[in-house]
């Protein structure tokens, strides 16, 4: 597939930051509306400071093309991540939105995998991704945003196989790590785990506190059984 790629390679000045609402499409059809605060400079956006918002609610655009939509319908590819800072997208590219405000359209369109092996990551690279571990706020984005997209496939095609692993996809985390991780929010939910208070905590602090209240609970069982007349 051969894509007509331009970088704009401008410095940005006046920057001030405004929100705007931004409808990102992937190009089997799944479409997230989110509206976000981002940087602006002389009546254009800053590409990158979308697209970090965007992670921040939890999509990924991992060997992708990033395009906008244009006024006049044209789809411009803009670049591959990571995208340079100095990337704008003129303003007058915007639509209007119902309630007032600009709307930016993106295009996601995924690259197709290297066939000679080369993006299989080393053993040290995978060990360095597996350390890396998630905080409480990206992993329930992630799990919120894996539970939409599989609603969403679930109701295009409810006979369709594998769409969970397909959803999974969107997050760029294996469906086995989201299952763990929905679990866990589960289990902190019942067990009254605070969120919002330690959402910036690693994900390894609701573990402990989830495998420390069952503990306790089954502590509890298993006196009110023995507690029990035969």
């Amino acid at each position: 597939m051969n894509y007509d790629i331009i970088q704009q390679d401008r410095e940005p000045t006046d920057e001030q930051t405004g929100f705007i609402d931004v409808n990102t499409t992937f190009e089997d059809g799944l479409t997230f509306v989110y509206t976000i605060n981002v940087l602006k400079s002389s009546n254009e956006i800053v590409l990158s400071s979308v697209l970090q918002e965007l992670k921040q609610k939890g999509l990924c655009f991992d060997n992708s093309i990033i395009s906008y939509i244009t006024r006049d319908g044209h789809k411009f590819n803009c670049w591959c991540e990571p995208i340079p800072d100095s990337f704008l997208i003129p303003e007058s590219e915007t639509f209007m939105s119902l309630e007032g405000r600009e709307t930016l359209k993106l295009f996601i369109t995924k690259l197709d995998q290297a066939s000679d092996g080369t993006e299989d990551s080393t053993q040290d690279e995978q060990k360095a991704k597996r350390s890396k571990e998630r905080t409480i706020a990206e992993v329930t984005s992630k799990v919120e945003i894996w539970k939409k997209v599989y609603n969403e496939l679930k109701q295009i095609n409810a006979e369709a196989k594998n769409i969970a692993e397909k959803a999974a996809e969107y997050v760029s985390i294996p469906k086995k790590s989201l299952d763990d991780y929905l679990h866990q929010l589960k289990l902190g939910k019942k067990y009254g785990f605070k969120f919002e208070k330690h959402g910036r905590s690693k994900i390894g602090r609701l573990r402990k506190y989830n495998k420390r209240h069952g503990a306790k609970e089954k502590e509890e069982v298993k006196v009110n059984m023995e507690g029990q007349p035969l």
